[in-house]
């Protein structure tokens, strides 16, 4: 019987779910704020890219953004892209999103370590959500469905069925002109398909995230913050991100800032194999920027993300997020 071994499934990857093939590809950050920010999960709030993190922070003031990301990692051949579209209709909003994800040349070898070709593996999601705005709260509703499938090989396609059921509350501090916080909740849930039967996964969490903002004229700073509860592992992990922020008064030059992260920070850990290893493979350190600017004669906003994660696995991954903002009423 052929045995199958696949480079990107190392153990830490296995134990701790925080990407590789199967539905941990949903782990990876939507955006490269996200990625820059911890993959926190306020981080893109009030964007179309939210839809894979919570539906309730999809709501947007703008009627139309239009967002695509782009990821490269340097040691192996994968792919990653996204698009993102949301919609705003009076206190709704609606957004479509689509994820690809792959992996190139995976060695193949039977029992006795033999050779025996390569082969690919590849994740598609298709995503959909509504976010309710009722006075300073968001409640949200995505489902998505993902399929994963390996080519060159006897393999049958994989189907599943995703339902994220997700509230935040905006404007905590409503009195405060200068201080704004946010707390934000998501229950993330899969299913197989056609069988409808729940399935535990490294995406399968319940998220509690929360926002701290500081406002001081043209200058902002933000904290983000997450408490991850896996259910499949019974493990609570914490990811955090800063922000500094700076809002120009140029016509053309709207905002920009840097951002800082980390992802995976244990706090319990169910098992005794978690303990000397989990910090050193799943944590990330991220670093990143964006820039918002105004196009002339169009008056079409444009804002630009970049990110670069550091993680001992999957070492050097670089994002890029470009967002097209149309505004309207």
């Amino acid at each position: 019987m052929k045995k199958t071994l696949l480079y990107f499934i190392t153990v830490p990857i296995i134990l701790f779910g925080n990407e590789a093939g199967g539905l941990s590809f949903l782990n990876i950050p939507p955006s490269g704020n996200s990625a820059s920010l911890g993959n926190t999960m306020t981080a893109d709030l009030f964007r179309p890219t939210s839809l894979l993190q919570n539906p309730a922070n999809i709501w947007q003031n703008s009627l139309h953004t239009f967002s695509s990301s782009y990821r490269s990692v340097a040691i192996t051949e994968t792919s990653y892209i996204n698009l993102f579209y949301g919609r705003k209709i009076k206190d709704l909003t609606f957004c479509l999103g689509v994820v690809q994800y792959g992996i190139k040349k995976i060695e193949e070898y039977d029992n006795e370590a033999n050779f025996l070709g390569y082969f690919n593996f590849q994740n598609w999601a298709i995503a959909l959500g509504t976010s309710w705005r009722l006075s300073n709260w968001l409640f949200g509703l995505g489902i998505s469905g993902i399929t994963q499938d390996f080519t060159q090989i006897a393999h049958e396609r994989e189907i599943y069925f995703g339902l994220d059921i997700g509230i935040t509350m905006i404007d905590l501090l409503y009195k405060y002109n200068k201080v704004d916080l946010t707390v934000s909740y998501v229950n993330k849930l899969m299913f197989t398909m056609p069988e409808f039967t729940q399935v535990s996964s490294a995406s399968s969490n319940n998220i509690l995230g929360v926002k701290a903002l500081v406002r001081q004229n043209s200058f902002s700073f933000a904290i983000y913050s997450d408490l991850v509860i896996n259910t499949n592992t019974e493990m609570v992990t914490w990811r955090a991100g800063l922000q500094p922020q700076i809002n120009f008064k140029y016509e053309m030059i709207k905002k920009a800032g840097l951002n800082v992260g980390v992802n995976r920070l244990p706090l319990n850990r169910s098992e005794d194999i978690y303990k000397d290893n989990f910090s050193e493979y799943s944590r990330k350190y991220s670093i990143g920027g964006f820039f918002e600017f105004l196009l002339p004669v169009i008056r079409q906003k444009i804002l630009i993300n970049y990110a670069y994660e550091l993680h001992k696995i999957l070492p050097e991954s670089h994002y890029i997020t470009v967002e097209f903002i149309f505004e309207g009423k």
